[in-house]
């Protein structure tokens, strides 16, 4: 008696030689696109999904040393994760920073840039912030730039 799901021979060595090198006339050819992003999978879903905000008002540069305001937001899904943060002059220096980390931040909150302001010229600020998660694997991503004004007393 004959398994049901046994097959009988139907071709010989010349037609497993043609499958294998895939030129029978009309079989399909079935290639899977090759992808240029090496995170692409499920994986990458939770890395495209880890993200944030940060926002600074605008505001006036006092004498002397100083404190501004920044709120931040961070989506890492329950990663271990840290963000930095850069207050940068009109001239492209970085003047002060910020650090919130998983474990003594939360996600949603809020922080301080301290600087003084006797070398600090008024003008168009920018806040640059570096996300970086960890979910087996090291992950950094830079947010999107903000910018504010500082203006002179």
């Amino acid at each position: 008696m004959r398994h049901p799901f046994t097959r009988t021979r139907v071709a010989g060595p010349v037609t497993a030689l043609a499958l294998a090198a895939g030129v029978l006339v009309g079989a399909p050819v079935v290639t899977a696109p090759a992808s240029a992003d090496p995170t692409a999978g499920l994986h990458s879903v939770e890395h495209q999904r880890a993200g944030g905000a940060v926002r600074s008002p605008d505001g006036t540069l006092e004498r002397g040393c100083q404190r501004h305001d920044y709120s931040y937001r961070v989506n890492a899904r329950g990663h271990d994760w840290s963000q930095e943060l850069f207050l940068v002059d009109p001239d492209g220096q970085q003047i002060a920073n910020g650090y919130e980390w998983n474990g003594r931040d939360p996600a949603r909150g809020r922080g301080q840039f301290r600087f003084c302001g006797q070398s600090t010229q008024p003008g168009r600020f920018t806040v640059r912030a570096r996300l970086t998660w960890e979910d087996g694997a090291y992950h950094e991503r830079w947010l999107e730039r903000r910018s504010l004004h500082l203006r002179s007393r």
